[in-house]
């Protein structure tokens, strides 16, 4: 995986993880919270929209990555999916066939706040193993990216996948 790539993913991740922390949390500040004071979803779906980009962004690069963990990550994510098909098609996120999520906007706006909370609020099987899974390849993504920034050879250039780089340009 080149650098560029491990960067995609780290960020992906990242983000990933995140958003599903922001949908499972609890308290005043939480968005089920914001959504019952003010009787709008909005954030909530916009969310879950944005959770559902960067599911399809870490799938994507995971699915590049060539390694054993890659694999195994992107086929944890791919499973929790599968074991709440049911409930995630009720707000309108399907899954394709290369694995990547959609979704309805319409469907997925008109939920009510409770299914919503259901499906991805605290205590949720989805929301919970999806952050715990994106947090995983989180840490595993920044691992492999600090590795490979450390990785220089006795001229002072870096070392990736067979090709000195610049250390410099770690993209070129």
């Amino acid at each position: 995986m080149t650098f560029k790539r491990r960067t995609l993913l780290d960020k992906a991740s990242k983000e990933l993880s995140e958003k599903a922390d922001k949908l499972t949390a609890t308290g005043e500040t939480s968005l089920f919270e914001k959504a019952a004071a003010s009787g709008s979803t909005k954030d909530i779906t916009s969310t879950v929209s944005d959770m559902v980009e960067q599911y399809n962004q870490t799938l994507k690069q995971l699915g590049t990555s060539g390694d054993v963990m890659g694999k195994l990550y992107k086929q944890e994510l791919s499973a929790i999916f599968e074991d709440n098909k049911e409930t995630l098609k009720s707000v309108g996120i399907t899954q394709e066939k290369d694995g990547s999520l959609t979704v309805d906007e319409k469907v997925l706006q008109s939920a009510d706040i409770d299914t919503l909370k259901k499906v991805f609020g605290n205590g949720s099987d989805f929301g919970s193993r999806l952050g715990t899974v994106s947090g995983y390849v989180n840490k595993y993504a920044s691992a492999n990216l600090d590795s490979v920034t450390s990785w220089y050879g006795s001229n002072g250039k870096a070392y990736e996948s067979g090709v000195y780089t610049s250390k410099y340009n770690f993209l070129g």
